[in-house]
């Protein structure tokens, strides 16, 4: 059996590397030992930029709705639904949570129908105000309808004032769900709209344009092309009033035969790509333009000599006003 060293770099706090998904299809087939002083091969995230510090093949996971730069990154595994020869792969972050996804495909209404019809309305479950103006008026909007409990640290309405300690426990409590992503950009599609299914509630959903193309449409309201906030009243409204629709597309599967989220289930989808990676020596399977050309070298001595700066106290003191200011 292979012995391969890896490294996550970059990628947000409290991330269980020994039990993430990506070691988990490693340690099938290779020895695995994780060592951020010396490893063959790195994965990232988008949360830092330490990855240049290492001159071993880089594997970046994208959790948000960004590009991979593959000048200086080797490979991406990300939203875009794009082809790059052996050097990327479609593959949704809402795979990270296997447990809560398998209970989405196995989501039931309660034993009886009054236990769906006689939950709470609807909530909403945010930790941060990163731009989705959408989200907040939405949500506004609905409350004049009916009042939508606030459950995360963001515009928090619950009677003490804490984000709840468990968001599926929460969220099963309600008939609605708001499932909003941070943006709105093609393929991505998150967690968001799965925990709601999870929670055996129904999803109001604004993101990904395409949604459609890995969900049954008929199992959640989308809210990405209405035009008003007016709208997603009129379409929650709708269902709250009328028991048999409401029921109707809680009992909607999430996945239809041609989506496109049934060949990412498969178990040798992503295990393929990672192994056509890690079968080569670290030599070999270096791609990025920064290893090979003149430009891409220079792109990354730039970008280096930026998170020079960004480090530096001054910069992020004004960097701090200036976002106060905003």
């Amino acid at each position: 059996m292979k012995t391969i060293k890896i490294a996550y770099i970059d990628f947000w706090k409290n991330l269980d590397f020994e039990n993430f998904v990506i070691t988990k299809i490693l340690k099938k087939k290779y020895e695995v030992i994780i060592d951020s002083n010396n490893p063959d091969y790195i994965i990232c995230s988008n949360f830092g930029t330490d990855y240049l510090k290492y001159n071993c093949p880089r594997i970046l996971y994208l959790a948000e709705a960004k590009a991979v730069d593959f000048n200086v990154y080797d490979y991406g595994i990300a939203f875009d639904d794009i082809a790059f020869g052996d050097r990327y792969l479609q593959y949704p972050c809402f795979f990270i949570g296997y447990d809560i996804f398998k209970k989405a495909l196995e989501k039931k209404i309660p034993e009886r129908d009054e236990l769906s019809l006689n939950r709470k309305f609807c909530n909403t479950v945010v930790s941060n105000d990163l731009g989705c103006n959408v989200r907040d008026r939405y949500f506004e909007a609905l409350c004049t309808y009916k009042h939508v409990d606030s459950g995360g640290r963001h515009k928090n309405n619950l009677p003490d004032g804490q984000p709840v300690p468990d968001k599926l426990e929460f969220q099963k409590q309600y008939k609605f769900s708001f499932a909003f992503e941070n943006s709105s950009f093609p393929g991505y599609v998150t967690e968001k709209i799965v925990d709601a299914w999870a929670a055996g509630s129904i999803p109001l959903y604004w993101g990904a344009p395409d949604v459609a193309d890995y969900f049954n449409p008929k199992a959640f309201i989308d809210c990405t092309n209405m035009k008003s906030e007016s709208e997603i009243i009129d379409a929650v409204k709708e269902l709250d009033e009328d028991d048999h629709k409401y029921l109707t597309m809680l009992r909607e599967p999430i996945l239809l035969p041609d989506s496109k989220v049934n060949k990412m289930m498969r178990e040798e989808y992503l295990e393929k790509f990672l192994t056509n990676i890690f079968d080569q020596s670290p030599k070999e399977a270096l791609r990025r333009n920064s290893v090979f050309t003149m430009w891409g070298n220079n792109y990354e001595h730039h970008m280096q000599q930026w998170k020079k700066i960004e480090e530096k106290k001054w910069f992020q003191f004004a960097r701090k006003v200036l976002k106060k200011k905003k």
